[in-house]
């Protein structure tokens, strides 16, 4: 007779994992996820909760006549629909700017349960090429799609934070010079005025 063994639940999800890793290549990582394989759970609610937010009300959609935009912080596009919306994608990348900083925010499955920490920010190295080579370090079992858009979004606010730069830069004090005669003539329209009032 063979040996039974109680396993919890959280072992029990595991074994389910592993079981059904026969037929799905495995990545090489330290947490030994699965590549390409998504939760059944987890793809049942990001289909519902994008069914939700296309036909129903989110309060972070902005429709034009031309375009429907997402106003959500986390958007790495910033357009409203199923493969760059960060609500109803359960892995999902984006890249945000903080004082001056490139951070990398990641979301996956495992941080669902847990709110506060859903998201996990990875500081970008301040030079660009860097910053390309971690991205493509952080998210090589990702989605193309995620990773090109992250590139872009990279791309985009690392111009924008050199154009700031520049600006400020430039943007010194001058001093300007009043010449004499208006001085003059601006100071005998004064007492003109002055007399006029008292009559």
């Amino acid at each position: 007779q063979p040996r039974t063994f109680r396993l919890s639940r959280c072992e029990a999800s595991y074994a389910n994992l592993w079981r059904r890793a026969k037929t799905v290549a495995l990545c090489r990582t330290e947490s030994y996820t699965l590549k390409g394989f998504v939760r059944p759970n987890a793809e049942r609610r990001n289909s519902v909760a994008a069914q939700i937010i296309n036909q129903g009300h989110c309060s972070y959609k902005m429709k034009t006549s031309a375009e429907t935009f997402c106003r959500n912080k986390y958007s790495v596009t910033g357009l409203c629909n199923r493969s760059s919306c960060p609500l109803s994608n359960s892995r999902y990348a984006t890249i945000l700017e903080d004082e001056g900083k490139l951070y990398l925010c990641m979301k996956t499955v495992e941080r669902a349960h847990k709110p506060a920490t859903l998201w996990h920010r990875v500081a970008l190295h301040h030079n660009y090429a860097e910053a390309l080579n971690q991205i493509d370090g952080l998210l090589s079992h990702w989605s193309r799609f995620i990773v090109h858009k992250s590139k872009q979004r990279l791309t985009k606010i690392t111009q924008l934070l050199l154009r700031t730069r520049k600006a400020m830069r430039n943007n010194r004090s001058k001093i300007v010079t009043i010449p004499a005669r208006r001085q003059k003539n601006e100071a005998r329209r004064e007492a003109k005025a002055q007399v006029a009032a008292q009559l």
